[in-house]
């Protein structure tokens, strides 16, 4: 087994940056900047083959608030060339998601962020 090579699987299956990762008989510990973020549940097939289970369920236990704190500014830079509105308040929501907050503080909609070759995306759904 190529760890480098199950550090970009779990990268791609996330989109979030990895930094590296520590498997275990079930799960694979995840680090983004050297941070753990959480845990996944991880099968092994005969050959040695991993699969990482990326169920709603169990990405929604990763910690997106530090991926969150780590790359605000980015996030910031990205959202505003959409919104062009810089009077928008933006909250880590559930993961990859980013809600962006009128000056009533009501949610208007949110922005998923993904990780993908190399660089961040954030692409905006529902607004009010």
């Amino acid at each position: 087994m190529n760890i480098s090579n199950e550090i970009k699987k779990v990268q791609e299956k996330i989109k979030l940056p990895v930094s590296s990762i520590s498997l275990s008989a079930a799960y694979v510990e995840i680090f983004s900047d050297k941070i753990s973020i959480g845990t996944l549940p991880i099968t092994r097939t005969p050959g040695d083959i991993i699969i990482y289970d990326t169920d709603e369920r169990n990405l929604l236990r990763l910690n997106w608030n530090i991926v969150y704190e780590r790359y605000r500014e980015k996030f910031r830079e990205l959202i505003m060339r959409e919104m062009k509105n810089s009077a928008i308040e933006m909250t880590p929501a559930t993961f990859r998601k980013i809600y962006l907050k009128d000056s009533s503080k009501k949610i208007i909609g949110f922005f998923e962020c993904y990780f993908e070759d190399g660089e961040w995306r954030c692409a905006p759904s529902v607004f009010s």
